[in-house]
């Protein structure tokens, strides 16, 4: 059942979304799921009703309205953690800084912890140790980036200039300045 919760999640909240995830699309995502949901529930009352007419009837024996019951129940179990995760999810707090994969990484540590289950623990740590590297890598990746674009500034400078660019990177890659840094991003 949770592994069927967390997979309506993805599939109905973000078919056809827009390439950015932020905080309208996910409000608009869990609109249409909450609406989605009311209408299961008027499905199932229709179901109940004719199944009940059918049995009524005789065209359908007890055994098979048992079976429309038992499906029904566990319908409800599911829409029943499907309305915690969109609840939490309604109620989260999002990072507009925050990219896709951020973004999404984020919904599914909600979404573990909003279903009672007891892997929603490991769920949480595992999305939350990738959602760490990624962000590591991407700040990699932009320091790579920067340091690419200072050595090709170096390189199109005239000598006299290279000078200046070496003492400025020196007194940036000091120990003071490091301290500096550590201090202004901790």
């Amino acid at each position: 059942m949770k592994k069927v919760t967390i997979l309506l999640l993805g599939l109905f909240l973000f078919a056809g979304c827009e390439t950015v995830i932020d905080k309208p699309t996910i409000e608009t995502a869990v609109n249409k799921a909450e609406k989605l949901q009311t209408m299961t529930d008027e499905l199932q009352g229709l179901v109940a009703y004719m199944g009940q007419a059918y049995a009524d009837a005789n065209i359908v024996s007890a055994d098979n309205l048992e079976k429309i019951k038992a499906i029904q129940a566990a319908t409800d179990k599911v829409q029943a953690e499907f309305a915690k995760v969109l609840s939490a999810i309604k109620t989260s707090t999002y990072d507009p800084n925050d990219d896709n994969v951020e973004t999404s990484l984020n919904l599914v540590m909600t979404a573990a912890g909003a279903i009672s289950t007891k892997y929603s623990g490991a769920i949480i740590a595992t999305v939350s140790l990738i959602l760490l590297l990624y962000r590591l890598f991407k700040k990699s990746k932009a320091f790579t980036e920067v340091v690419m674009g200072n050595e090709v500034a170096k390189a199109k400078l005239p000598p006299e200039s290279r000078a200046i660019f070496k003492d400025a990177q020196t007194l940036m890659q000091s120990e003071s300045t490091t301290k500096m840094v550590k201090s202004e991003t901790a």
